[in-house]
């Protein structure tokens, strides 16, 4: 389960590559092909969620810009999954950044409905870490699961909004690389 999933980007931070298997990854999670497609020349902040989330990925891409090579764990779930990942950031080119995740190990986990953007969503906002998936909890974060529990997210007409930004380990993590 060594998967690798390869893109880059250039010196205006626009996807310029990406290989197979990040088409098969979007395919696998809805994205229709002609919008994997689509990607191409797209700023790659534009895929992320959250200020927080990207003014990190722009410190990052700066430092790897800088000469460094960056590796960090982080997660992808899905609904019903829980994806553990690696990602390395490297210079490639002249100024831009390749972008090469690893699969470390997927666990199976019954549906959670906040995952699934499909789901209809009210104005309430809850914060999740874009690295470790994590919700924030009366200012911990904590596992989704229990979170959707200890919020009581199912007592409710609609699920809240999910915003992103980063848990204080994550930052840490991160930010060290």
């Amino acid at each position: 389960m060594n998967e690798l999933v390869h893109y880059t980007i250039d010196h205006d931070d626009r996807i310029n590559f990406f290989d197979q298997p990040f088409q098969e990854f979007g395919s696998e999670n809805g994205v229709p092909p002609d919008q994997v497609a689509g990607y191409m020349e797209k700023p790659v902040y534009s895929f992320l969620a959250g200020s927080q989330t990207k003014e990190i990925y722009r410190v990052l891409i700066a430092k790897v810009r800088a000469g460094r090579k960056l590796t960090f764990p982080f997660r992808c779930d899905a609904p019903s999954l829980r994806r553990y990942l690696v990602m390395t950031m490297e210079p490639s080119g002249p100024s831009g950044v390749a972008f090469i995740t690893r699969l470390v190990r997927v666990e199976d986990r019954q549906t959670v409905s906040l995952l699934d953007s499909s789901v209809v969503r009210s104005d309430e906002l809850v914060r999740m870490c874009a690295w470790c998936k994590r919700i924030v909890v009366e200012d911990t974060y904590t596992e989704v699961e229990e979170a959707v529990q200890r919020l009581k997210l199912f007592n409710r007409p609609a699920l809240p909004t999910v915003t992103h930004g980063i848990c204080d380990t994550c930052y840490r993590k991160v930010t060290a690389a």
